[in-house]
């Protein structure tokens, strides 16, 4: 549940400093999903959920407004009727115990109550995971990263939904989170020029743009360069 818990520090310094006390729920609906899921592209690939469970005929990239709300609906259905696992949870287990030896680590057979609110939670801490070589990714618990990620969310979105960006890959926010980290906290980041020296993406000869990915070791000195307390833990 460790995505959860970094969802709730998210919300929480977010809302503070808002000024807003918007549940995890209105969150999701009011900011994450406009930013990950509403749109052509998407920002995040959660495999199993509602958001890429197409009906026939049915393609992410083409599905109309109504359409992609209505995937929010069955997302919302279902962690209303209590189905909580890996397809509506980030981070969660898979529902069948027969998957969990090659889909799921650590899975406890103590009960645990989760929440819905805990559900939402772990939506906005997996879109902020920080992916790295390896196939890593990493959870941070800093509002300074928590305010970097979120600026972050907008510029790949903006990339997306550029024209001139058409043959750019969706669903990677992952790496894209490790690369936008390794750049905000750079020696080079210009705050009133945020995209001046990002060297994030590249394209090959057939003009496909792919996020790279950034090593651990990029990601890590940006963090000790910025952050001011001598040690933080990283999930």
């Amino acid at each position: 549940m460790i995505t959860a818990s970094i969802g709730r520090s998210f919300l929480n310094h977010y809302n503070q400093k808002n000024n807003l006390s918007l549940s995890a729920k209105e969150f999701f609906e009011e900011v994450f999903f406009k930013l990950f899921f509403d749109h052509p592209k998407y920002l995040y690939w959660v495999t199993n959920s509602p958001f890429v469970q197409m009906k026939k005929g049915q393609k992410p990239n083409t599905l109309s407004t109504a359409e992609r709300l209505e995937k929010l609906r069955d997302l919302h259905q279902k962690i209303e009727n209590n189905i909580i696992d890996a397809s509506t949870a980030i981070g969660f287990s898979a529902s069948e115990a027969k998957e969990f030896a090659t889909t799921s680590g650590q899975v406890s057979d103590l009960v645990i109550d989760i929440s819905s609110e805990d559900v939402y939670l772990s939506w906005i801490g997996g879109g902020l995971g920080i992916g790295v070589s390896g196939g890593q990714v990493i959870l941070f618990d800093h509002p300074l990263v928590f305010d970097a990620l979120l600026q972050g969310w907008q510029v790949y979105r903006d990339y997306l939904n550029d024209p001139a960006y058409e043959g750019l890959a969706g669903n990677k926010i992952n790496s894209w989170n490790g690369q936008w980290i390794a750049h905000v906290f750079g020696r080079n980041y210009k705050p009133n020029d945020p995209l001046l020296n990002f060297k994030g993406l590249a394209a090959d000869e057939s003009g496909n743009i792919e996020v790279l990915v950034q090593s651990w070791l990029g990601v890590l000195l940006g963090l000790a360069r910025k952050l001011p307390q001598p040690s933080l833990t990283g999930y």
